[in-house]
């Protein structure tokens, strides 16, 4: 498949891998250290891969775990490398098993990007990292954009239908580093979204990259424009 993500995907996996040294707390995952976050990329990252080698129709497999004694940043390296092999035969419409049923392979593509490049922000916001790493780089905004629609159409819709199954109001986004706008409203649970200007109960200005690290509760970089219901902010991001 020749997705346009899978170039910002394998530079974050790149960065991830090099970026830390040291295996100290990670701030932005208060449960993790360094080691925990190299291990949970490069075995997501080998998860990934083993469903898009597996068949249409098979079962997804186990996400493995890293050989005892195997260096943290290798173990991502190599699922870096398992992970671009696997996408590099397949269509974009192959359907290939997941953590959540069958997806295809520009499914995967979204998924892994926008994993991976919160990760990489995650892991160079690592103290110590050292002055090469530099301060965490915004996400790339192809796969900014492509990681809201996939808020909206997945996390909203699917990971967090049970949460929103009452929800009656409204939100819009709106990147102002390009002609961005998501908005999604909810009658009794019922979503319904669209890349369209709407008013909102609750309203967004930022950067593509900062929009979407606001919802998955990741620091952000530049000004963040909010107006409305404030709490609606909270019930959406996904940690909440």
């Amino acid at each position: 498949m020749h997705s346009p993500l899978l170039t910002p995907l394998g530079h974050d996996l790149d960065l991830i891998a090099s970026t830390v040294a040291d295996d100290r707390p990670v701030p932005t995952c208060p449960d993790w250290s360094a080691h925990d976050l190299l291990e949970h990329v490069g075995g997501v990252a080998h998860f990934a891969a083993g469903c898009l080698r597996a068949g249409d129709g098979a079962d997804a497999p186990s996400r493995p775990s890293a050989p005892p004694g195997t260096d943290p940043a290798d173990w991502v390296r190599d699922g870096h490398r398992a992970l671009l092999a696997a996408f590099a035969d397949l269509d974009d419409d192959a359907l290939r098993p997941s953590f959540v049923g069958p997806r295809t392979a520009q499914w995967w593509a979204r998924r892994m990007a926008v994993e991976m490049a919160l990760h990489r922000r995650d892991a160079q916001g690592v103290p110590g990292t050292g002055t090469a790493a530099g301060p965490p780089a915004p996400i790339d905004r192809q796969v900014a954009e492509a990681g809201l629609d996939e808020y909206f159409d997945f996390v909203l819709a699917d990971l967090m239908v049970d949460r929103t199954s009452s929800w009656t109001t409204s939100v819009h986004l709106h990147a102002t580093d390009g002609d961005g706008e998501w908005s999604a409203s909810w009658d009794h649970g019922e979503m319904t979204w669209a890349h369209t200007h709407d008013k909102g109960e609750l309203a967004l200005r930022a950067s593509t990259s900062d929009l979407l690290c606001l919802l998955w509760e990741r620091p952000t970089d530049g000004e963040i424009e909010l107006f409305g219901d404030q709490a609606l902010l909270g019930r959406l991001r996904a940690g909440h």
